[in-house]
């Protein structure tokens, strides 16, 4: 696993000088099929798609498969 896929997969950075801090970026692929857990850590489902609107170049909502 090189530094990139380590840094999508943990949402840190691991080298320079702002190690440790919350990435900037991440893949739509690192992120659709991570789990979505309620504030009881009860899993809800997973992510399956993301909807990003591009006039604003914002995630506008997530598509989360339950069961």
């Amino acid at each position: 696993m090189n530094k990139f896929d380590v840094d999508n997969s943990t949402g840190k950075n691991h080298e320079g000088t702002n190690a440790n801090t919350p990435t900037h970026f991440l893949t739509a692929t690192s992120i659709i099929g991570d789990n979505v857990v309620n504030l009881q850590d009860e899993k809800l489902g997973t992510i399956k798609d993301i909807m990003i609107d591009v006039v604003n170049g914002k995630i506008e909502y997530v598509i989360i498969e339950l069961g």
